[in-house]
């Protein structure tokens, strides 16, 4: 029995799994596979979390100090989970914003560019769920504020907090339906647009930047920030040919770093 012949590896899964990195892809390309093992460990922590906690108004302030206190490594777990969610928070933002620099949501990876803003929400709304859990007054009156927000809103304002609270004020239909929604709603949708997003970058590869060139001279060399500047005050450094119609901070940088030596800067924009 070849498994590897029965799975279809060679045929079907290699090829789509195996793709050639466009050149010049820096470290910023591993953002989102960042962002997917924190959603990992965020998984793994929240199920051992979820053995122990007790979406009740009357239990949930003391399973988490029994987690915390009395269950081996509790308070590790606990923290890992804490910290993971802050942590992606920021790489789903960065890579984001990373995407949106680089020009990436340009065709054909559109949908790829939408996916990607609506996982970054989902992230936003675990955290915000989540946040109500520990059940303490901070995290009540933190709920109360984020809550309100949408009351602001005319007509519909009202009825979207109502919506977020199960009611007029916070409850413990609030605890459970955040509970829900943290636990069984968000991580599903999660998980289906990360799995649509991950198709779509197999199947149209990483961005790379002579495809929004059009041919147009050689491919720009996009460095990072830091490196950039740390090299603005040598004398001979090499020029960073960059596309200032597409990446106008990057074009900046470019300015202030040449800017620096005391020389004159004549950059003209592609037509």
């Amino acid at each position: 029995m070849n498994i590897r012949s029965d799975l279809g590896w060679e045929k079907y899964l290699k090829p789509f799994l195996y793709k050639r990195l466009p050149d010049g892809t820096g470290w910023s390309a591993v953002l989102g596979t960042m962002c997917a093992l924190t959603f990992m460990l965020l998984v793994v922590t929240g199920m051992i979390l979820a053995f122990y906690y007790v979406p009740s108004p009357d239990k949930a302030w003391d399973s988490v100090q029994y987690i915390s206190n009395e269950v081996p490594l509790g308070n590790i777990v606990r923290g890992l989970h804490h910290w993971s969610a802050g942590l992606m928070v920021l790489l789903v933002f960065c890579h984001l914003m990373v995407t949106y620099m680089h020009g990436s949501y340009a065709a054909p990876r559109q949908i790829t560019w939408l996916t990607g803003v609506c996982l970054f929400l989902v992230t936003l709304g675990l955290g915000f769920t989540g946040y109500l859990l520990p059940w303490d007054m901070k995290a009540y009156w933190a709920t109360v504020v984020g809550a309100n927000i949408p009351n602001q809103y005319p007509g519909v304002g009202n009825y979207i907090t109502r919506f977020i609270l199960g009611g007029n004020d916070i409850s413990g239909f609030t605890l459970t339906r955040f509970y829900s929604v943290h636990t069984l709603i968000l991580p599903t949708c999660l998980l289906m647009l990360m799995a649509v997003h991950i198709y779509l970058i197999r199947v149209h590869n990483l961005s790379d930047p002579r495809e929004r060139l059009g041919g147009g001279g050689p491919p720009p060399t996009f460095r990072p920030a830091v490196s950039l500047l740390s090299r603005a005050h040598q004398p001979h450094h090499p020029r960073i040919r960059l596309h200032l119609r597409r990446a106008p901070v990057a074009g900046l940088l470019r300015a202030a770093a040449h800017g620096s030596e005391g020389g004159h800067v004549h950059s003209r924009l592609p037509a």
